[in-house]
C-alpha cells in the first residue's frame, strides 16, 4: 500500500494494479494460515484477506 499511495497521480494504473497485488496476497495469506491450522482454506473469510487493498483504496481515493 505505501508504494501505491508514493506515485503520483499520473501513475493511476500502477497504484490500482499494487493495490490488486496486495488484495491477491491478503487472500493467500488467509488462506495459508487456515491452512497451517489443518481447517479448510474456503470460507467466507477468505474476504478478510481483502481489507489491506480495500484500505489502500480508501486512503489514495479519499
Amino acid at each position: 500500500m505505501i508504494f501505491a499511495i508514493s506515485f503520483d497521480d499520473s501513475h493511476q494504473s500502477s497504484r490500482v494494479g499494487l493495490l490488486v497485488i496486495a488484495g491477491f496476497f491478503g487472500i493467500l495469506a488467509v488462506m495459508a494460515g487456515r491452512l497451517i491450522h489443518g481447517v479448510s482454506p474456503v470460507t467466507p473469510w477468505v474476504v478478510l484477506g481483502l481489507i489491506p487493498m480495500a484500505l489502500g483504496f480508501w486512503w489514495i481515493y479519499r
